[in-house]
């Protein structure tokens, strides 16, 4: 059913809703701005034909239920929109029923908005690092849901949005999450799931995993698909093309083995032509792993969601601007890069060294939480900035609320609190929430 403006409902916890104004409407249900208790919320309210394709299947009930207990276990991280009440219901299909969840504040964009805007030719991001930190915060939302026995299984382009200017990210849709394996028959875009859903698997967290590297992807290659390229590209997508492409016989843009599906200019994938190789290998190499023929065909062999957390924080940290043309580089710890648009040869004097992480220190480079704190509700915080002093000095600069204490070759030790800075010179040791950090010449 359709809810008119001040139409009333009331909900499980004794509240009564009243309707403001529709905001959006999808194939699940309708979306709309609602009062609860005073408070501006939104509430999803659930086609018809919706609760009957999932009462005709048997599994109505046991959504409504999984709904009950994803509300009372509350939310497993900051970046999921995550349902907060339901409204009364008389357990027909009939029935009206829909969740309440907080209303999305402004200053966010969704995906798929932001694909709209790669598609002209623009990007919504003011840098590589912030649309880093965006993925990051994804990945961190997925690693955090897994970790708490939960399976997302719908992951596509509507299910996010983000905030371009900070890169943090909201994640919306959240009644289709349920304990992992178990599904209550909400159906996902073809195109986002994992080969094996598309041939009527059961959604997983592996098969998660697939569909948060597509996201990431389109994320990093200007909307681009990776499974979509000259072989895969028919006259008109029909269901059994749908089938083949992204079932049973998907291909990667840039398999190393088999070349069938390169991506073509004549298609408009020049961005993902340029940026592909641009990229470093541990990020390529994730890709291949999730969607060359070990991904597709295994889905146990899937990167994990920390690798990926580990890789994006590693690849942003790696991230400067060429002092000589101003160009995004991606810089490697280990050996020097040269700059793809002024041929200049880049090379960090240092490495900072801090558990498994090794990040090149040149002005400029900021480094997150997740580097010092893996146990961080802010992976994506900035806890670090290298940044050179008018005098020529190049510095730390503490943006954490810990206390460093540093440590210089000549014995001497100083304490360094928020917004402080720390000279960086060879043979230092920092301590910093509980880890040793060092500096190796390059």
């Amino acid at each position: 059913m359709e809810l008119k403006i001040n139409d009333t409902l009331r909900t499980v916890q004794g509240q009564t809703v009243t309707v403001r104004e529709l905001i959006g409407s999808g194939g699940q249900g309708n979306v709309y701005k609602v009062d609860y208790a005073g408070v501006p919320k939104a509430l999803k309210l659930y086609h018809e034909k919706t609760l009957s394709r999932m009462e005709k299947r048997g599994s109505l009930k046991g959504f409504h239920d999984n709904l009950v207990s994803n509300i009372r276990a509350k939310s497993p991280a900051k970046q999921f929109i995550w349902p907060e009440d339901i409204t009364e219901w008389n357990g027909s299909a009939e029935s009206p029923f829909g969740y309440i969840m907080d209303l999305r504040p402004e200053g966010y964009t969704g995906l798929t908005e932001i694909f709209g805007i790669y598609g002209k030719g623009e990007t919504p991001f003011p840098d590589y690092n912030t649309m880093f930190r965006a993925a990051i915060n994804i990945i961190e939302g997925f690693r955090t849901l897994h970790n708490h026995g939960y399976s997302y299984q719908d992951i596509n382009d509507g299910s996010f949005f983000i905030n371009c200017k900070t890169g943090d990210v909201l994640i919306c849709d959240n009644d289709n999450v349920s304990v992992n394996s178990t599904n209550f028959g909400i159906s996902g875009k073809m195109r986002y799931m994992a080969p094996e859903i598309v041939l009527g698997g059961t959604p997983d967290k592996f098969s998660d995993r697939f569909s948060l590297a597509v996201i990431l992807f389109r994320l990093l290659f200007r909307r681009q698909h990776p499974l979509e390229g000259k072989y895969s590209m028919a006259p008109c997508m029909t269901p059994e093309y749908e089938k083949l492409y992204y079932g049973s016989a998907p291909l990667f843009l840039f398999d190393p083995d088999d070349n069938r599906n390169a991506p073509e200019a004549y298609l408009g994938q020049s961005a993902v032509m340029t940026l592909w190789p641009r990229y470093p290998a541990v990020i390529r190499n994730l890709f291949i792993q999730t969607f060359g023929k070990t991904g597709v065909r295994s889905p146990d062999k899937r990167p994990v969601d920390i690798t990926w957390l580990k890789a994006f924080t590693q690849l942003d940290a790696c991230t400067i601007n060429c002092p000589g043309c101003g160009r995004t580089v991606f810089l490697d710890p280990d050996s020097s890069v040269q700059c793809s648009k002024c041929g200049k040869q880049l090379r960090a004097p240092f490495n900072l060294l801090c558990g498994s992480f090794e990040i090149p220190v040149v002005p400029g480079t900021e480094i997150t939480n997740y580097v010092v704190d893996p146990t961080s509700v802010n992976c994506a915080g900035i806890y670090m900035r290298v940044v050179k002093q008018p005098d020529g000095q190049v510095v730390f600069v503490n943006c954490s609320n810990d206390s460093w204490t540093v440590h210089y070759q000549d014995g001497r030790s100083e304490t360094t609190e928020k917004n402080e800075t720390a000279v960086i010179l060879q043979g230092m040791k920092l301590i910093a929430h509980g880890n040793v950090i060092e500096l190796k010449r390059c």
